[in-house]
Parts: C-alpha cells; sequence; structure tokens
C-alpha cells in the first residue's frame, strides 16, 4: 500500500511539472511516470505541448514508442497498431469530418468506408470512420480513425489491424480514447484512473 501511494505522489508530482516557456516555438515532450513492471500497475504516461498537457493509461500488452519529431505516439501487439497524433492546428469544425476523411483516402488509397461512428474523446464530439483496405504486401487490413477538434491542435486515434482482429481492439481503442486527460500547459493534467484489464 505504501508503494501505491509513493507512486501516486511521484505522478501528481510529475503531473503538475511547469509550463513551457513563453515564446517556445515547437514542444513534444512524452514521459512515462508508471511502469508494468510486476503486472499490476498500468503504464501512465504524460505528453506535454505548446499549449496542453494529455495524459493516458497504455493497454496492457501493449508496446508503446513515441516520435517526437511527428508528434506521434504508438502502441502495437502483434500486427496491430494504436497511434495517437498531436496536431498543431485545428481543423475548422465545420469541414472537420470531410478534411479527415480526404487526409485518410490520401494515406489509405483505394480504402472502403465501412461506418461512420459517432464518437467523442477529450469529452469533445470526434470525427470517425471505420476502413477496409488492401495493404501494399496484399494483406487485407481495417482501421479505425477519430479526429478530436482541439483549440491548440487536433488529436487523431486510430486502430489498424487484420479484419480478425479489429472487433477485439476495438474496446481496447475506445478506453485509450475515453480516457484520455487534458489540461492546459500551466496547470496539472488529472492522471486517468487506474482499471485493472
Amino acid at each position: 500500500m505504501r508503494t501505491l501511494q509513493f507512486i501516486f505522489a511521484i505522478l501528481a508530482a510529475f503531473a503538475a511539472g511547469s509550463a513551457p516557456s513563453a515564446g517556445a516555438e515547437s514542444r513534444f515532450v512524452v514521459a512515462p511516470l508508471a511502469e508494468q513492471r510486476d503486472g499490476s500497475t498500468p503504464e501512465v504516461f504524460v505528453v506535454v505541448t505548446e499549449e496542453q498537457r494529455f495524459s493516458f493509461v497504455a493497454p496492457r500488452g501493449w508496446s508503446v514508442f513515441h516520435n517526437d519529431e511527428e508528434r506521434l505516439i504508438t502502441l502495437r501487439r502483434g500486427a496491430s497498431t494504436l497511434s495517437i497524433k498531436f496536431g498543431k492546428t485545428a481543423t475548422d469544425a465545420a469541414n472537420a469530418a470531410d478534411h479527415f476523411l480526404a487526409h485518410l483516402r490520401e494515406i489509405f488509397s483505394g480504402a472502403e468506408v465501412l461506418d461512420r461512428p459517432s464518437l467523442s474523446a477529450l469529452s469533445r464530439p470526434a470525427a470517425g470512420f471505420d476502413l477496409k483496405w488492401i495493404h501494399a504486401q496484399e494483406f487485407p487490413r481495417m482501421g479505425r480513425f477519430a479526429r478530436a477538434p482541439l483549440p491548440s491542435g487536433d488529436i487523431d486515434f486510430g486502430l489498424i489491424c487484420p479484419p480478425d482482429e479489429f472487433g477485439a481492439h476495438l474496446s481496447t481503442l475506445m478506453r485509450l480514447m475515453n480516457r484520455m486527460r487534458s489540461a492546459p500547459a500551466d496547470e496539472p493534467v488529472e492522471i486517468p484512473v487506474f482499471q485493472v484489464e
């Protein structure tokens, strides 16, 4: 119990952190706060951008990678990938879904739109699309993609996997989207509630 209290104290201290300095041009920092050492503590990450702080709990069994230059976090498990991309600009809300679909069609040439689910992330409505396409190596792939518009920049979430794993991983993506927290960069960010899965 004392170890868990110590971990929470460290999490709270890091999540409060310091705000980015005025006039900072570009900032993207990803930091793990707690690691899955014995399988009982989820892996928690805080992401700091120019205007916002974000926190999320990585799903168990997924390896986490980040590319600071692309402002991209990827989580991998076997042939499946979850992603979170932190944009620097916000899309016009009136055309957000159309712009997002056009962007996805540039990436996944020939993709078929299977569904346009009603989604939300960070307490905001998110444009969502379920797609199916043939990968360059002729493997079929399915994906769910969501864009949550924030004034500080759009956040894109994605799941890409073989069709037979799509249903199993949808709930993982939805938990990731729904449990992510945000706060202005000069304020502490809430740490998502741990739930053993």
